[in-house]
């Protein structure tokens, strides 16, 4: 799961484009650990848009009798 949503990401890219504030006051002001996070949602805004923020999600689910087969094979 991901810590923080589309919208949050694509919020904090906006500040950081449209404002002089730097990626380390911004991690400050919203409580990110690491500037390298919001540097690659920039990165990404830029090549992608706005999908390139999308928290992305697994496209298979496996039940638990196919993972214990896994296991055991």
């Amino acid at each position: 799961m991901s810590k923080f949503s589309k919208e949050f990401k694509f919020r904090v890219v906006q500040e950081y484009l449209n404002s002089s504030v730097g990626i380390g006051q911004l991690a400050r002001k919203y409580g990110i650990k690491s500037d390298a996070s919001i540097l690659k949602w920039v990165n990404q805004y830029q090549v992608f848009g706005e999908e390139g923020l999308e928290v992305r999600r697994p496209t298979f689910i496996y039940d638990g009798s196919f993972k214990v087969n896994v296991l055991k094979w």
